[in-house]
């Protein structure tokens, strides 16, 4: 079997653990996709990966390294982009947003605060992130109609993550070797 490359779970796990350092105790995280037909039982944030695809406008050619000892070549990576829609659900009333402070209004703050403020992700070197406008989402009327629900209050995450390219091991031979050390140097 073929190892996979976890850069997308990883992204998942890093994400999970930055909003729940800033969202008040008691609140749920969920990754699966909202229903309007099963509310929550108690106050939740959902964090719905809606898309994963290539990014093509971080498309950088990489140099390769090769590895002497191994007879390998690092292997490359692709930039994916993961897409992500995250909304607030209680089974209360207090996800109206008819007060400027109410509880949704709060929660989402916290959410977005979270992520202005993880544009590194732990683990995964050479990923970028950005809050995305609501444009960026095509259908975000289709998506709310699709659940049956009116729409609310969300945000539009994007993480692209470097993903490695499986290492075919690609055995190179050596062409030789080059000595350098300063007694093999003759004056």
């Amino acid at each position: 079997m073929i190892t996979s490359d976890t850069a997308v779970i990883t992204l998942n796990q890093q994400l999970e653990q930055a909003i729940q350092a800033y969202v008040p105790a008691g609140i749920e995280l969920d990754f699966n996709i909202p229903t309007a037909e099963e509310a929550p039982a108690s106050p939740t944030i959902n964090i719905f990966l809606y898309s994963v695809q290539e990014d093509l406008a971080l498309r950088s050619s990489v140099i390769r390294q090769y590895s002497p000892s191994s007879g390998n070549m690092d292997p490359a990576y692709v930039n994916i982009r993961c897409d992500y829609l995250i909304t607030y659900w209680d089974s209360s009333a207090s996800t109206n947003l008819s007060a400027a402070d109410s509880q949704s209004m709060m929660v989402m703050n916290c959410v977005l605060n979270a992520l202005i403020n993880t544009r590194e992700i732990s683990g995964i070197p050479d990923s970028y992130t950005r809050v995305i406008s609501p444009s960026e989402l095509h259908g975000l009327s289709t998506f709310w109609q699709a659940l049956g629900n009116k729409p609310r209050l969300c945000l539009n995450y994007s993480a692209t993550v470097p993903v490695q390219l499986t290492n075919a091991n690609e055995n190179y031979t050596a062409v030789g070797t080059f000595d350098t050390s300063l007694e093999n140097i003759k004056q």
